[in-house]
């Protein structure tokens, strides 16, 4: 069965995910527009995805399905909160990515294209995975994160909501990151991280947020 996918969210990423995941050999499923709260000028950059007016306003139906295409996890955050006892949410996976089978998935997930999600993996809602990133096994990913490209999560780890990991971060092993944590990009994560917290460096340096 086709699933009728909404990008909420057709800025730079927006942008990203239809390219990828319209492009893919994804026969299950169809790009129907996006929601925004002003119209993007997608015509420019050849993307024809019709603009559907903003999740407010939009009626959606029983058929329809929505991912959240935006980078701001306090504006994902908020937006998924106000939907999700009210419509479908997917989860979108690239057909190049790696995915053991005994993972545990919930809703309105992107994994964009290369990444690896390794054995006994639990992730929750809402979260994005972008390009190659890494999370190797017995991990936990709780809701709302963010993996930036080539970020990597190491095994038995335990990544909890509105965490961002920037692009070439590492969380070493065993490690946990409480709520809203921001890690820089090039940073290395171990030990035990305090909510709210930033960090950078290698090894990465912690400063309150």
């Amino acid at each position: 069965m086709t699933k009728n996918i909404i990008l909420i969210g057709g800025g730079g990423l927006g942008r990203e995910i239809f390219t990828w995941f319209n492009s893919a050999d994804q026969g299950d499923i169809n790009i129907k527009g996006f929601l925004d709260t002003k119209v993007s000028d997608l015509e420019k950059y050849k993307i024809k995805l019709p603009y559907l007016g903003d999740e407010d306003i939009y009626s959606f139906s029983k058929d329809d399905y929505v991912v959240i295409t935006i980078s701001d996890i306090q504006v994902r955050n908020k937006i998924y909160m106000k939907l999700k006892n009210k419509v479908n949410f997917a989860n979108l996976v690239h057909p190049t990515s790696i995915i053991a089978d005994n993972i545990s998935l919930g809703q309105g997930n992107i994994i964009c294209p290369n990444c690896i999600i390794s054995n006994n993996v639990k992730i929750g809602n809402n979260n994005l995975f972008n390009i190659n990133s890494s999370i190797c096994h017995d991990s936990i990913v709780k809701n709302n994160v963010i993996m930036a490209p080539y970020s990597v999560i190491n095994g038995n780890c335990t990544i909890n909501d509105d965490v961002f990991l920037g692009s070439h971060s590492t969380v070493f092993q065993n490690s946990i990151l409480e709520d809203k944590v921001l890690v820089e990009a090039n940073t290395l994560v171990k030990g035990n991280i305090p909510s709210k917290t930033y960090i950078c460096g290698v090894p990465g340096r912690s400063f309150p947020r």
